[in-house]
């Protein structure tokens, strides 16, 4: 299914649905057309305008990403990463992630640097994470910019530098990442890595909140329970304490029963 769901939004954002046929794509991709070649791919895992088959995806999938396409690399390593249609194998998911990561695909980059961070079926390095990251960051992938943002905060990979760090979530978080917001808000309710700025904090906060992330909720319904940054609403923070507390926040719980109010 997380397979599935990845490849429709790849029919959407790279407009593969044309006038040509499927025996005219064919024909286009044994001519050596790549693109062609993954379009097919593509149309068989999500079974657009062809049954579904999993098989002639990964067929001409392969044939894409042996021809170098990087979008084809990409889904073949997502693919392999999961089991999804053909066997896991996350050696060859790094295979071909770093075959796509090279030819610049920040989605490839961003997965190579997760992998590296974390030790998934490679030794685990975060200098390689962190190069992998801004490599994809700086092309404006949302979650590489967070994820760099937590390597500069730490000083993991790279020397630290909190500065630089609020820099990464500052631009993750204009793209709605809603971690991202949760942690600039945190920051700048607290004075890390900038000026402490209540009125900025309940900005980001509230976005984040607004997203369901229940830190997000808790924290701002502290700050409006205590009236700092903005007005004080004990019912506004009640409400936030109770949609973070639905969540499972631990602290959120706690609040609710100090309150008697759970």
């Amino acid at each position: 299914m997380k397979f599935l769901l990845h490849v429709i939004l790849l029919l959407i954002f790279s407009s593969i649905i044309s006038a040509k046929t499927i025996e005219e794509n064919i024909n286009a991709c044994n001519n050596g057309n790549s693109a062609d070649c993954y379009h097919l791919g593509v149309m068989y895992a999500a079974g657009v305008g062809v049954d579904r088959d999993i098989d002639e995806a990964v067929k001409w999938l392969l044939k894409s990403a042996n021809q170098g396409s990087a979008n084809a690399q990409l889904v073949l390593g997502v693919m392999y990463a999961n089991g999804d249609g053909v066997v896991q194998d996350k050696d060859g998911a790094v295979d071909w992630f770093m075959k796509s990561a090279k030819q610049g695909n920040a989605s490839a980059q961003y997965k190579l640097g997760i992998i590296y961070a974390i030790g998934d079926d490679v030794e685990k390095s975060k200098e390689d994470a962190a190069m992998w990251l801004e490599k994809s960051a700086k092309q404006g992938n949302a979650d590489a910019q967070f994820n760099l943002g937590v390597l500069y905060f730490s000083g993991d990979g790279v020397a630290q530098d909190k500065k630089e760090a609020v820099k990464w979530y500052t631009k993750s978080a204009t793209q709605e990442h809603a971690a991202a917001q949760y942690y600039l808000g945190f920051l700048y309710a607290v004075g890390d890595g900038v000026e402490q700025d209540k009125q900025e904090a309940v900005k980001w906060l509230t976005k984040s909140a607004k997203q369901g992330n229940a830190p997000a909720q808790f924290n701002l319904g502290v700050m409006y329970f205590n009236g700092n940054g903005v007005v004080e609403d004990k019912d506004k923070a009640v409400e936030l304490f109770r949609a973070s507390a639905s969540q499972g926040m631990g602290d959120a719980i706690s609040a609710l029963n100090r309150m008697d109010l759970e």
